[in-house]
């Protein structure tokens, strides 16, 4: 008789998870289909959403792409669901067999959970379905997840559809859409960068429309862009107070950066090279000068990153460039493109945007040189 009490245990506990795991309807109520409806996708073409629902009787979780309007539901009750984003350009490579959101790096997790959970209302309710909807925004690359904000609901009792504000310090996400610059199209290499630069207002390009990632960048250029990537204005009144005179204009800051601030001559760096100065992000030349109007090379980009983003910088030894420990930081959180071949190469305005895209966001799934790789 034994050896019928292990089987039919095992029987007896079967029934007990299906019967806790069963629909159990409240009296005087009825079901009511749940799921969540997405918005926003279709602003956002550079952003493909996938859902991967997990649940206690799933061996592998099911991953299915998601499209607008699309509702999402339960394909079990006690399954649960997240919402991950991946570039566009990434998906086109990946299958469903080969792809797992969650154990990808380029993939970016809703910050939310999706409310798809079993609804009753009284069975004397003319309502039918309820899709909970939300908006996707983007992409925060600096909590590297994909932005999820509740909008109301629709259902055919009552609707209710709000139009959700992003919440303070998600400034900083990418929204993958429309185009940065007419001479920026979307297969761009630094189509990103610009796009997320052009998102926070650190960049505006020319007056016709274009941004000219090919030229080179002078230091006056260069030394806004990083000034306004790295903090949110610069602070004329430190300014003032280390360098300036009663009469609003600027002593010992640099002999070729002079003009008074007030005056219609005043040069539209002055503040930033200030700023930079006054925080110890550039030293200008022995002479006295800054030479605003020359291009800028890698190495002197370097430092100015580094010492804008309070990078660790380790002090070369007495054998070593003094460029040296700049460059490594930089290439120890991916920062440096490809395109960067040598110490001395005049950066680009696209290098530009794609350095400080990458230290401004975190970004190191992208390829970057070394120290060792360049001339």
């Amino acid at each position: 008789m034994k050896k019928y009490i292990l089987p039919v245990a095992f029987i007896l506990s079967i029934f007990s998870f299906q019967f806790a795991h069963a629909d159990i309807i409240p009296p005087g109520q009825k079901y009511v289909e749940t799921c969540a409806s997405l918005k926003g996708i279709t602003a956002l073409p550079k952003l493909v959403i996938y859902a991967r629902e997990t649940g206690p009787t799933m061996q592998t979780p099911n991953i299915y792409r998601v499209n607008e309007g699309d509702c999402i539901s339960f394909g079990y009750k006690f399954n649960s669901i997240d919402l991950y984003a991946v570039d566009s350009g990434y998906a086109t490579s990946l299958t469903a067999l080969e792809f797992d959101p969650a154990s990808d790096t380029k993939a970016y997790k809703s910050d939310i959970q999706l409310d798809v959970a079993p609804m009753y209302v009284d069975t004397s309710s003319t309502m039918e379905y309820r899709h909970n909807v939300y908006l996707v925004a983007g992409v925060d690359n600096l909590k590297h997840s994909l932005v999820l904000l509740a909008a109301g609901y629709v259902s055919n009792g009552d609707t209710q559809e709000t139009n959700p504000i992003l919440p303070a310090g998600i400034d900083d996400h990418i929204q993958f859409s429309g185009t940065a610059f007419s001479d920026v199209p979307e297969n761009s290499l630094y189509y990103n960068a610009l796009v997320y630069l052009k998102n926070i207002n650190v960049i505006s390009g020319y007056n016709d429309g274009t941004f000219k990632p090919g030229n080179t960048i002078n230091r006056a250029e260069f030394t806004k862009i990083i000034v306004g990537a790295s903090r949110t204005s610069p602070d004329n009144g430190l300014c003032m107070e280390t360098y300036g005179k009663p009469d609003g204009s600027y002593e010992n800051l640099f002999s070729d950066v002079l003009s008074p601030k007030n005056s219609e001559t005043a040069v539209w760096y002055l503040d930033y090279v200030c700023y930079a100065k006054t925080e110890h992000l550039v030293d200008g030349y022995p002479d006295g000068s800054f030479r605003p109007d020359q291009n800028i090379n890698f190495v002197e980009a370097a430092k100015i990153i580094a010492n804008a983003f309070q990078l660790q910088v380790i002090p070369p030894a007495a054998s070593e460039p003094w460029y040296k420990g700049y460059v490594d930081a930089l290439a120890a959180k991916k920062t440096i493109p490809t395109t960067v071949t040598m110490f001395d190469k005049k950066i680009t305005r696209g290098e530009m945007a794609e350095m400080a895209f990458r230290i401004k966001t975190g970004n190191t799934s992208l390829s970057s040189r070394t120290y060792a790789d360049l001339q």
